[in-house]
């Protein structure tokens, strides 16, 4: 009797951790491109087609909600054969390439096209997400140009995603290299120069 009331328990306690397994999990998304700052460019900027960019932090659950409609929809359109790129940017991991795109928000969707962004105001229905393609809705009429970086030659952007990705790390070498150069620069200073003795000339 005691078995089975210590069983009961534990199956009380697997449940919710069952069912909170279950509600967040997505779908496989086998449609979806994911963008970084290395692919961005080669991916976005040279395309004939125009992308839906979804933007997340995947450890909020409202991203992870949102995640399985995205999928979804994202495969839906796929059998539908539209002329339409999907991507996904990983806010956690891409902060500087949220950051060239104006995101400031924990979750957004993008409609891009020959360049120019477009704000997505709707809900993060299916159906209102397909009507961005169908009937050009729920974009904001005001468009921004993208301001496509030169990410792999740009020392600048390699130091701005250092900071983000390895923050403690980057500030130590920074540390240190400074340190470096003002150790360097503050011996060459206060060298003593040697005084050049020229030779007595005797009077006769």
């Amino acid at each position: 009797m005691m078995k089975s009331v210590l069983f009961f328990i534990q199956v009380l306690c697997i449940l919710p951790v069952l069912s909170k397994k279950s509600l967040f999990s997505s779908p496989k998304d086998l449609y979806t491109t994911s963008l970084t700052s290395s692919n961005f460019n080669e991916k976005v900027r040279n395309s004939t087609q125009p992308w839906f960019v979804y933007l997340a932090y995947p450890k909020f659950s409202n991203s992870e909600l949102s995640n399985q409609n995205w999928t979804r929809f994202a495969a839906y359109c796929s059998t539908q054969k539209f002329d339409l790129n999907f991507g996904k940017i990983n806010l956690s991991q891409e902060k500087s390439l949220a950051r060239s795109l104006n995101c400031t928000k924990t979750s957004a969707y993008f409609y891009i096209d020959q360049g120019y962004k477009y704000n997505y105001i709707g809900s993060k229905d299916p159906r209102n997400l397909e009507k961005v393609y169908t009937e050009q809705t729920y974009l904001q009429y005001q468009r921004t140009k993208i301001e496509f970086e030169d990410f792999d030659d740009s020392n600048v952007y390699k130091a701005k995603l250092n900071l983000d990705r390895k923050p403690i790390i980057f500030l130590i070498r920074t540390f240190i290299l400074a340190f470096i150069i003002q150790t360097i620069v503050f011996y060459s200073c206060c060298r003593p120069t040697k005084l050049e003795l020229k030779p007595k000339v005797k009077i006769n």
